[in-house]
């Protein structure tokens, strides 16, 4: 019986909060905000987040004016910052083409291999096929038994031993980044090159990230071609949601390439999606 009486009463505590919080809202909705929450609000929906400044230069030209620049952003001028950050990525600026004949992909560089296909013009894009080849027949060599009982790992370290002297290596597997970095610039093109070749797995994942951008994509191009491609890509999106003048424009950009799906390791799209 006092179940039967306290299930009502509970109802109607329930029905008379909801009716409460109901009422808050509706009474937040209808309060006017003031000028700097409808910039921040402004902000939070038409860019990817305020940044230092952005609300400073929202009051001084006003909110109607700011958002009617960002629904014709061919009026306002793009940022220097920007056009400086995408400017190292220079796979953004070729056709699909010409990223083939710069970073060419497995399928082209076993074609080169066979003798079907010629090798490129680009300098380092042929070292980088040289480079290529050369692993393809050690890994043919390791499955044929020729790196048995660990000689594989032997034949790596002294490959890496023969391009470094024992500091630099100490260095690169358990230095600073900053340290990494300077290790990485004072060698030259063709050390590189052949530091490209010998990385060990483990280790390429960290020096990657100390590198330089000139630096790290010599050795993508030279270990993975094809990855400074996505490389560039994903770094161009991050910058120019970052630095970009034109906030609205990318947000809007990013909403149609993921409701359009584009997946940039499906077949041939990785070499299609800079035009795209």
């Amino acid at each position: 019986m006092r179940l039967r009486l306290l299930v009502p009463s509970i109802a109607a505590c329930t029905g008379a909060a909801a009716i409460l919080v109901a009422a808050a809202r509706d009474a937040a909705f209808h309060q006017k905000l003031s000028n700097d929450q409808q910039i921040l609000h402004a902000l939070d929906r038409l860019t990817y987040g305020p940044r230092p400044g952005d609300v400073q230069s929202i009051q001084r030209i006003g909110l109607k004016r700011w958002i009617d620049q960002q629904l014709h952003p061919e009026r306002i001028p793009e940022s220097a910052a920007l056009r400086e950050k995408l400017a190292p990525l220079q796979s953004l600026r070729m056709d699909t083409g010409e990223l083939i004949e710069h970073y060419p992909p497995p399928d082209l560089v076993r074609r080169i291999a066979d003798g079907r296909a010629p090798m490129p013009d680009d300098p380092m894009a042929r070292s980088a096929i040289r480079n290529l080849i050369a692993k393809q027949e050690r890994r043919r060599e390791a499955r044929d038994g020729a790196a048995a009982n660990g000689g594989d790992k032997a034949d790596l370290a002294e490959r890496l031993e023969n391009i470094l002297d024992p500091d630099q290596i100490a260095t690169l597997r358990n230095g600073a980044p900053e340290e990494k970095r300077a290790v990485l610039e004072s060698l030259s093109p063709d050390r590189l090159e052949e530091l490209a070749e010998a990385l060990p797995p483990r280790f390429r994942g960290p020096i990657m990230a100390a590198a330089t951008p000139e630096v790290r994509r010599r050795l993508q191009v030279m270990n993975a071609p094809q990855q400074a491609v996505a490389a560039d890509l994903t770094a161009a999106k991050l910058y120019r949601a970052i630095y970009s003048n034109h906030q609205l424009a990318e947000i809007l950009d990013d909403f149609w390439f993921n409701h359009f799906n584009i997946f940039m390791d499906k077949g041939a799209d990785r070499y299609e999606l800079t035009e795209y």
